[in-house]
C-alpha cells in the first residue's frame, strides 16, 4: 500500500454527528475490570456494570477493547458520571445510549478486507458548551491533509495548530511528518508540531532531523528550539557538536539553543565556541540577534 492510499485510509470517512450507524462490530476482546468499570465485549455485544464512573473513563475503556480511540478535546472536566447496567447489546446502540446528547465528533475508517465496512476509529468528545462548528473545522481540516495537492495538505497543517485547541490534532500531524512523500508538506508539519509546543513531538522531530530534504532537517530543528525541554535540548546539542553534520544546520541548533537558558543548552553552547567552522563558533558565542550571516528558520526556501 502506498503512502498516499495509507494516507487516505487514516482520514477517511470523518463524519460530525449525533448518531451512531447501525451495525455491530464482530470482534472477540477481553473484559475490562476496574473498580468503577466492569466491560466485555464479544462479537460486538456490549455487557457493562458500570458504578458512578465519568462518561470520558467509560469510553475510553470501552475504545480498548473496541478498537477506536477517545480524544477529550476540552471542557471533560464538567462531563456526567454513568451509572449503567447493559446485557449483551450491540456496541453502536450501547454507545448511543452512553453518550446521550453530549456533544461530540465521531471518526470512521474503511476496515481491512474486500468486505470491510466502516468502523469508529475515533471519538472526540468537545464538551458541555464547547464550540461544535469550530471542532467541525478542525475535522474540514484533519480531511485536507489528505488533499492530493501538496500545497493544500501543507496549508491545513498550518491552520490546524490556529484552532482554538489543536492539541487533538497532534497524532494527525505526526503521522504526515512521518509519511508524507512532498518535502514541502513535511517541512511545514515540523513548523506547525513547534508552534504546537506539544513534547509529544519530540520523537518524531528527532527522526526528521534526519530527513533526506534540508529544508524538512532544518525545520525540524527549529521546531525543536520552540518545544524546548531536556530531551529537546540533548537532541539539538548532539546535532550542534557533530562536526560531520553540514555546518548551517549546526548553526540553526546553536541557535535554537539559546532560546532555551538552561544549563545544558549554555554548556553544548560553549564546547562549540572553539568549534573548527567559524560559523558555528560566532553562532555557539553569540546570542542569534548578533550572529551575522547566518541563517534563521525564516530564510529557510522551500
Amino acid at each position: 500500500m502506498n503512502v498516499r492510499s495509507r494516507l487516505a485510509r487514516f482520514f477517511a470517512g470523518f463524519i460530525l454527528s449525533l448518531m451512531l450507524p447501525s451495525g455491530g462490530i464482530a470482534s472477540d476482546a477481553p473484559s475490562s475490570d476496574s473498580p468503577e468499570i466492569r466491560i466485555e465485549l464479544n462479537r460486538g455485544l456490549l455487557s457493562a456494570d458500570i458504578d458512578d464512573a465519568p462518561l470520558p473513563k467509560v469510553l475510553e475503556e470501552i475504545g480498548k477493547l473496541a478498537g477506536f480511540k477517545v480524544v477529550r478535546v476540552a471542557g471533560f472536566d464538567d462531563f456526567p458520571r454513568v451509572t449503567s447496567k447493559i446485557e449483551k447489546q450491540a456496541l453502536q446502540e450501547a454507545l448511543e445510549r452512553l453518550l446521550g446528547n453530549a456533544n461530540r465528533i465521531l471518526f470512521y475508517s474503511q476496515g481491512e478486507g474486500a468486505e470491510s465496512r466502516r468502523v469508529l476509529s475515533q471519538l472526540w468528545l468537545l464538551g458541555p458548551g464547547e464550540d461544535a462548528a469550530a471542532a467541525a473545522q478542525t475535522v474540514e481540516l484533519i480531511d485536507e491533509l489528505q488533499h492530493e495537492e501538496p500545497v493544500k495538505r501543507s496549508q491545513a497543517a498550518l491552520r490546524l495548530v490556529q484552532q482554538p485547541d489543536p492539541r487533538p490534532v497532534f497524532e494527525n500531524l505526526a503521522l504526515l511528518l512521518q509519511t508524507d512523500p512532498d518535502p514541502l508538506v513535511r517541512s511545514r508539519v515540523a513548523i506547525a508540531l513547534g508552534a504546537l509546543g506539544d513534547d509529544r513531538a519530540v520523537d518524531n522531530l528527532e527522526t526528521a532531523v534526519l530527513d533526506e530534504n534540508f529544508t524538512v532537517r532544518a525545520q525540524s530543528i527549529t521546531a525543536l528550539g520552540q518545544i524546548g525541554g531536556d530531551r529537546a535540548t540533548t537532541i539539538l546539542g548532539s546535532i550542534l557538536t557533530n562536526d560531520r553534520i553540514e555546518p548551517v544546520e549546526r548553526v540553526i541548533a546553536a541557535q535554537a539553543l539559546w532560546k532555551q537558558n538552561s544549563e545544558t543548552a549554555m554548556s553544548y553552547l560553549e564546547a562549540s565556541r572553539n568549534d573548527a567552522n567559524e560559523r558555528v563558533r560566532d553562532a555557539a558565542s553569540k546570542p542569534p540577534a548578533a550572529v551575522t550571516g547566518s541563517p534563521s528558520g525564516s530564510e529557510v526556501a522551500e
